[in-house]
């Protein structure tokens, strides 16, 4: 019987352990950085969202480019769920609408109504329609960081509606 070297072994051994690490989600493809960016990632429930009143802080593409920031809405839009409705502001008329929750992160919005006060200048970067067009596209929710993250389709892709909790002013 012949004997394998000692090195050849470790040389093995090594490669073997090389291959199992770079197989593993997270060690090797990009996903340690998914996974430190996630981190932020609050599987909440939806109660977390619930009763609280919320401020459109930035619209933004599905892959992270601000297409406006918070100084462009001079807080004008805000959203609240309560009691099977969503409700809110929208330069400066209020409006609501049913939601339907689905299976975990899902939530549809039924027909949005809203008063139809008149604007004396209507917001430049973020027109009222628009953000009722974002909200009647959304299609799943999240809480990241404190925020609420509503994400619509869109024929350029996806929208995503950055929302930050207000103290309520009732």
């Amino acid at each position: 019987m012949k004997k394998t070297p000692i090195v050849f072994k470790a040389l093995v051994l090594g490669v073997g352990l090389f291959a199992s690490c770079a197989s593993k989600p997270g060690v090797g493809d990009g996903q340690i950085a998914k996974s430190v960016s996630e981190a932020d990632f609050n599987p909440a429930d939806f109660s977390d969202v619930l009763e609280k009143t919320w401020e459109l802080i930035e619209v933004k593409s599905d892959s992270g480019v601000a297409i406006i920031e918070r100084q462009d809405m001079q807080d004008m839009y805000t959203v609240r769920f309560a009691e099977g409705r969503l409700s809110g502001k929208a330069a400066p008329n209020v409006y609501n609408a049913p939601y339907t929750q689905g299976n975990s992160h899902d939530i549809s919005f039924g027909h949005i109504v809203s008063t139809k006060m008149a604007l004396l200048q209507e917001p430049e970067y973020l027109k009222e329609q628009e953000y009722f067009s974002y909200l009647a596209k959304t299609t799943r929710w999240e809480v990241r960081g404190g925020q609420l993250i509503l994400i619509a389709s869109s024929e350029s892709g996806g929208i995503v509606l950055v929302f930050n909790a207000v103290e309520n002013v009732d």
